[in-house]
């Protein structure tokens, strides 16, 4: 069994999350599904392939939040899964210590079966 080299613990839940290429403001939204979410980054599932490397924009709608969450990313794996089907892995980056305390206290209370 290979070790886990996840920072954070992750919650398998789907959330209202949105992204778009970051700096691109003439591009759409993107509505996506989530598949988990850490403190670290999340991974949803969503029709467009996207390019390892490239930043993106996203708002995530946390429980009991009134306002979606903006974060930054970055994509650090791709894959399709069946056609209009692809998988990605995003890393947050310049995450406020509140945003990234905030999205901790919603997977460890969603992990305990919140």
């Amino acid at each position: 069994m290979r070790p886990d080299r996840r920072r954070f613990p992750r919650v398998p839940e789907a959330f209202r999350v949105q992204y778009r290429i970051f700096g691109d403001l003439e591009e759409s939204w993107h509505a996506v599904t989530t598949l988990n979410l850490s403190a670290g980054g999340i991974r949803f599932r969503g029709a467009d392939p996207l390019e390892i490397g490239t930043p993106i924009t996203l708002r995530v709608q946390l429980p009991g939040a009134a306002q979606p969450m903006t974060l930054r990313g970055q994509v650090v794996w791709s894959q399709m899964q069946a056609s209009g089907v692809t998988e990605s892995g995003v890393e947050f980056v310049d995450v406020r210590p509140e945003q990234r305390a905030r999205i901790d206290q919603v997977v460890s209370f969603l992990d305990r079966g919140g």
